[in-house]
């Protein structure tokens, strides 16, 4: 039970210890990813009508690649933050 309560209170509190330095910082969620990760072979389709050099090529709708384009720059910021939280954690002296 105790360990249960525990879990629930870190559930909540949403930060993670950076007990080395005092201080926490947040837990940033990772973006939900967009159908051209999930389903890759759903995404990117093969393009022509069966000619060699068509074929070599694939083909993606202009809304999953919107979709891309916005997870990427999403999961940037997330990677940014945590970037600035580590050089935060290994700047801070005692």
């Amino acid at each position: 039970m105790r360990y249960l309560l525990f879990s629930l209170w870190l559930l909540l509190a949403g930060c993670s210890g950076g007990s080395a330095v005092g201080a926490s910082f947040p837990i940033h969620p990772r973006p939900t990813p967009p159908k051209a990760l999930v389903s890759p072979e759903k995404t990117f389709l093969k393009c022509g009508a069966g000619t060699a050099v068509a074929d070599d090529y694939y083909c993606v709708t202009g809304e999953d690649l919107e979709g891309l384009r916005k997870w990427v720059v999403r999961i940037q910021g997330v990677v940014e933050k945590y970037e600035n939280a580590t050089k935060a954690i290994n700047n801070a002296g005692p």
